[in-house]
């Protein structure tokens, strides 16, 4: 076979970057103050929720603020 078609050894010029992880991609930059939120569902499918703490998560370090139905208003029908 020739240099290129089908089945040819195709070199790139950033191929050895990638694989190794050099190059920087947008995702891997995050603006400044970048802000995550993480939402939590019931574990089980049908169960009731009786109550819950967030204490724990409050107390944790850069954790800005822990949404429930007591801090929220409620949403409305779509």
């Amino acid at each position: 076979m020739g240099d290129m078609g089908i089945g040819a050894n195709a070199q790139r010029i950033d191929g050895r970057d990638k694989v190794t992880g050099k190059p920087l991609y947008a995702a891997d930059q995050l603006p400044a103050r970048t802000v995550f939120a993480i939402p939590v569902a019931a574990t089980v499918g049908k169960a009731r929720i009786m109550g819950f703490d967030t204490a724990a998560a409050e107390r944790v370090t850069g954790v800005l603020n822990i949404l429930t139905y007591r801090n929220m208003e409620r949403l409305k029908k779509v």
